[in-house]
């Protein structure tokens, strides 16, 4: 059985919605053309022709009316956006012949069924990450359509410079193959980013992972080339961005929201992440003046 995402009445020209998946989807299929933008975890997207693996900087670009499943590998964060047919035909025009996604929207307005899938790299996704973020909220805020829009073109101007196109037929490419990490990897990303803002000590994440805390440091070293320690500070990083462009946070509760008890210390991490400090990501980046987040409370400007 597929279920079907709908627009409903809706004029909307796109949706966008932020999704975290714990347990496997039931077969889905869209209204309009739906490019999903991996942020953080792993997944198998299941779909007609067999089985795609995603990780962090996978895009894909399903057309209208394809059914997908996901299968998160501990867990997976996405963001999706979904096209309307006459908003995807209206801004295929202005998207340049060498596009990164250009070849992956043009087919499925034109009714391609076969879905495809790009990679960006990891500074790539944590570039666009808060980016994604204030799409998700504007999209869900009331009279944020015209800012959606605006921020969806600057997205798509910024993937001009970050995407390195790697697929032609709804297989990633043999050099940028999306890599599943071991199981053990898997536990214990999805445990800390289920506890973010925990004290955590690699003996406690071992113990998560039923692993030695050894082996852990070594497969997180294999897999993703960065110690646990490393892999939380980004983590808490990353989220502590997207909370300072879409909640109406100062500095040091965002700080504490990710486990940060000391500002300072997380300053320093962050600058080290995002090569500025917290304060002026938040006031280039936050959210325009006048618009609600999805909780419904009012978002300051900047």
């Amino acid at each position: 059985m597929t279920d079907r995402v709908l627009f409903g009445e809706a004029r909307l020209p796109l949706k966008v919605h932020d999704v975290i998946t714990i347990a496997p989807t039931r077969r889905v299929a869209v209204e309009g053309v739906s490019v999903v933008f991996v942020t953080e975890g792993w997944s198998r997207l299941e779909h007609a022709a067999g089985q795609i693996p995603l990780a962090p900087g996978s895009i894909v670009t399903i057309p209208e009316g394809v059914w997908v499943a996901a299968t998160p590998l501990g867990y997976v964060h996405s963001v999706i956006l979904y096209l309307r047919e006459d908003f995807l035909a209206s801004q295929l025009q202005w998207l340049p012949s060498m596009h990164p996604l250009i070849a992956d929207l043009q087919a499925a307005h034109k009714g391609a069924q076969a879905i495809s899938v790009s990679h960006i790299s990891e500074r790539g996704i944590q570039l666009l990450r808060p980016k994604l973020s204030v799409l998700a909220t504007l999209s869900g805020s009331c009279g944020g359509e015209l800012a959606t829009l605006a921020r969806v073109a600057d997205l798509l101007d910024d993937l001009e410079y970050l995407s390195i196109r790697t697929t032609g037929a709804g297989e990633m490419g043999p050099l940028h193959r999306a890599p599943i990490p071991h199981r053990p990897v898997l536990a214990a990303a999805r445990a800390l980013h289920d506890e973010l803002d925990r004290p955590w000590t690699i003996a406690e994440l071992a113990r998560r992972a039923a692993i030695s805390e050894s082996q852990l440091s070594r497969l997180f070293r294999q897999d993703l080339g960065i110690s646990p320690g490393a892999y939380l500070w980004r983590a808490r990083a990353d989220r502590m961005a997207e909370l300072l462009v879409t909640r109406d946070l100062t500095v040091a509760q965002a700080a504490r929201a990710v486990g940060w008890a000391d500002p300072s210390v997380a300053s320093r991490a962050f600058r080290r992440r995002h090569a500025m400090s917290p304060r002026a990501f938040a006031t280039r980046s936050h959210l325009p003046r006048g618009f609600f987040n999805l909780a419904g409370k009012r978002v300051p400007g900047e």
